[in-house]
C-alpha cells in the first residue's frame, strides 16, 4: 500500500493520467487496462481502470498499474 502527502500528489499530476493504456498486476495476471478516472482517498492515489478486452471498471491503488510509455 502506498501513501502520498498532497505535494507528491500535485507534482504527479494525476489528472494526465485519464485516457492512458496501462497494465494492471493482479498476482500471477497482467490485464490491459485504460484509466478512465482518479481520485485522491485519504492519501491514496486510485484509478478507475477499464479492461482493454472484456467488461466492468474497477478503483483500483495506483502502484498496481503500470503506465506504458
Amino acid at each position: 500500500m502506498q501513501t502520498y502527502n498532497k505535494s507528491d500528489i500535485s507534482e504527479m499530476k494525476p489528472e494526465g493520467l485519464k485516457g492512458e493504456i496501462g497494465i494492471l498486476n493482479l498476482e500471477s495476471l497482467e490485464v490491459g487496462v485504460k484509466i478512465s478516472d482518479v481520485r485522491v482517498r485519504f492519501g491514496h492515489l486510485d484509478l478507475l481502470v477499464k479492461p482493454l478486452n472484456g467488461m466492468g471498471e474497477q478503483w483500483v491503488e495506483r502502484h498496481r498499474v503500470t503506465v506504458k510509455a
